[in-house]
């Protein structure tokens, strides 16, 4: 009678853990596909080559696995809405090697390279943010602006 209690009981706890798939978040708000949010930009028009754009975002991930050790991988993705290319960025390891942690926390970006492109006296534009993980996943992509480019 106590085995079966117990093969039950024990079946019963089996049952009731469950593993997320990839891409799912857990009963905490994490994935294995970091997100990232918008904190805070420190301003909105900029002055071409003067001023830098200071972004800083949010980001979490179930297995801790954002930035990279070698410093020619870039995981960081900033796009110009004005331009057809992306600029790529460096960003180290968040959490030691090997190591399986949900991780949150934050990143401040430090943009300086917008600029006019056309003959005008202001341009206007947007940024497109993302990262990606060591395993390959890209996170959700951020827009974030408008910024308005001066002379």
């Amino acid at each position: 009678m106590r085995t079966s209690i117990f093969i039950a009981c024990s079946l019963l706890v089996l049952a009731s853990c469950k593993k997320e798939k990839a891409g799912e978040e857990d009963s905490d708000g994490f994935s294995d596909i970091p997100a990232i949010e918008v904190v805070s930009v420190n301003k909105t028009t900029i002055k071409e080559f003067q001023d830098s754009v200071v972004i800083v975002i949010s980001y979490k991930d179930r297995n801790g696995d954002l930035g990279r050790q070698d410093p020619d991988d870039n995981s960081l993705y900033i796009k110009d809405r004005r331009l057809p290319d992306a600029d790529y960025y460096h960003i180290p390891p968040i959490t030691p090697a090997d190591v399986n942690l949900k991780t949150r926390g934050t990143i401040r970006i430090v943009y300086p390279n917008l600029f006019l492109l056309g003959n005008g006296s202001n341009e206007t534009t947007q940024l497109y943010v993302k990262i990606k993980d060591q395993a390959g996943n890209w996170s959700n992509e951020l827009e974030v602006g408008p910024f308005t480019v001066t002379k």
